[in-house]
């Protein structure tokens, strides 16, 4: 396999190569910038009650997170990601409509495409309704990633949820082992 690779590697256009990365970077950056306009408002509260969250427990000049502390972590994520979640399905709804209307262009385009060879009609398809795939691809990545960030806000509240039940354990156990005395 190793030989193989070296023998593609040994003809290789560098310069050619150099130019297609580049286009791809080029493309990947106004594709994350077109996903990052369309998931940034939605999550913006999240994504700053995370931070602030975050910065919270790895401050430990601090000392450590108070039971307070904890509570209206768990609070305000409870009433953030609730706001938020409607956000994130409209988003979804954005790439379910995408999907429609990518799928409609590609139908119209392969049954008006002249030729009879199957495949000439699916790459005239292809290339007629190449910006609503590129739309849909940027809509579907755009929930997938408030999607995470939903889920990573569910997460962090489930962790909360066991720290608050630890430390009111650990109370409850010094209570009761001051009684006991």
């Amino acid at each position: 396999m190793a030989s193989n690779s070296r023998l593609i590697l040994d003809g290789i256009d560098t310069n050619k190569l150099a130019e297609i990365s580049a286009e791809c970077d080029k493309l990947s950056n106004t594709i994350t910038a077109l996903v990052r306009n369309i998931v940034n408002s939605p999550t913006e509260e999240l994504d700053a009650l995370m931070d602030q969250i975050y910065k919270r427990f790895m401050n430990e000049s601090s000392g450590e997170v108070t039971l307070p502390e904890l509570e209206d972590f768990l609070a305000e994520l409870c009433a953030v990601m609730y706001r938020t979640q409607m956000s994130v399905e409209k988003i979804g709804i954005l790439a379910d409509t995408s999907k429609n209307i990518y799928e409609d262009v590609y139908a119209n385009a392969v049954r008006n495409s002249d030729g009879t060879a199957k495949d000439k009609r699916e790459a005239d398809g292809m290339l007629k309704a190449q910006y609503e795939a590129l739309c849909l691809d940027v809509r579907k990545r755009a929930y997938n990633i408030a999607k995470l960030k939903m889920e990573g806000a569910d997460r962090q509240m489930t962790a909360i949820k066991k720290i608050i039940t630890s430390r009111i354990s650990e109370f409850n156990a010094s209570v009761n082992d001051g009684t006991d005395n």
